[in-house]
């Protein structure tokens, strides 16, 4: 997985997705400071809605919570936008996409 940070973050992460489960983790740099970022949890699909729900997270405050997406697949890229409200609409004004490549 690559990341687009601004400024001199640099590091990588993996992402596994099991049949309802998900797990993510991995290690960053900026300048000498490393930073560990893990998490994991279960996940419902429904068509292009996905809710994660944390059961355990590098950030405490995420345990316990769920988080809506919208999810696309385009070829071997999965498609992440986040955070939906409860009408599964996207704020404009603030949200995310992450791109997942599938490695062999």
């Amino acid at each position: 997985m690559t990341w687009i940070f601004p400024g001199d973050i640099t590091g990588s992460e993996i992402t596994i997705i099991a049949k309802n489960h998900f797990f993510w983790g991995g290690t960053y740099r900026k300048d000498t400071t490393l930073i560990n970022n893990w998490g994991g949890g279960t996940y419902t699909l429904d068509r292009n809605r996905l809710v994660h729900s944390y059961l355990y997270c590098v950030d405490q405050s995420m345990v316990g919570t769920k988080r809506r997406m919208l999810w696309e697949l385009k070829n071997d890229t999965a498609i992440y936008s986040w955070s939906c409200d409860e009408n599964w609409q996207l704020d404009k004004n603030n949200y995310y996409i992450q791109k997942l490549v599938r490695a062999e």
